[in-house]
């Protein structure tokens, strides 16, 4: 139950309940797990399952705030798939995400190769967003000095790359600078 006492999830068996401000949804779903080496369990099926059946609960539900709920987590959805579908509209900070995501995500499975080929890429594209215009929209307190940042930055990851870290050392490093590349992206948007 959550803090205001309003959100219950109880399983029993091979059900789940759900009960949400009073209305109760059940959702009779094969709980599968896997079991991992520690003796835990990997609940990412049953959660995605979940998330699917209540959404089309949520959409199905007579109750006005049931209907509300669901449609305002559609328009956080809707806006965060614009956004990622449009980018920037600053064609060089968009360059520079494009090789980030292509190195960074990898880099959270454990993939690291993208990151090493690319390494100097994501240095040169840092270094030409440091020298572009900012335009208009984006000219706010703080986005130069970040990107100066992350230029320093992804010029430090290019080198670091290059003594062959170890690879603990290597995903600390690109998500410090996947951090940073959000702190400019905040910086702009704010």
């Amino acid at each position: 139950m959550d803090r205001s006492g309003r959100t219950r999830i109880r399983a029993r068996g091979r059900s789940i309940l759900v009960e949400i401000a009073g209305n109760k949804i059940v959702a009779n779903l094969p709980l599968e797990s896997k079991a991992s080496n520690d003796g835990t369990s990997d609940g990412t099926v049953v959660k995605i399952k979940l998330n699917l059946y209540l959404c089309a609960q949520l959409v199905t539900h007579k109750t006005k705030s049931m209907k509300k709920y669901f449609f305002v987590l559609l328009l956080m959805g809707l806006a965060q798939w614009s956004f990622a579908q449009k980018g920037t509209g600053w064609e060089e900070l968009d360059a520079y995400h494009t090789v980030m995501a292509q190195t960074f995500h990898p880099a959270e499975d454990g993939n690291l190769k993208p990151l090493m080929e690319r390494s100097g890429e994501l240095a040169d594209k840092a270094k030409t967003l440091k020298a572009a215009e900012i335009p208009a929209k984006y000219q706010k307190e703080g986005v130069k000095s970040t990107i100066k940042l992350l230029a320093k930055e992804s010029k430090a990851i290019d080198k670091f790359v290059k003594t062959k870290p170890s690879d603990a050392d290597l995903t600390k490093a690109i998500t410090a600078l996947h951090e940073r590349f959000h702190q400019v992206m905040e910086e702009c948007m704010h």
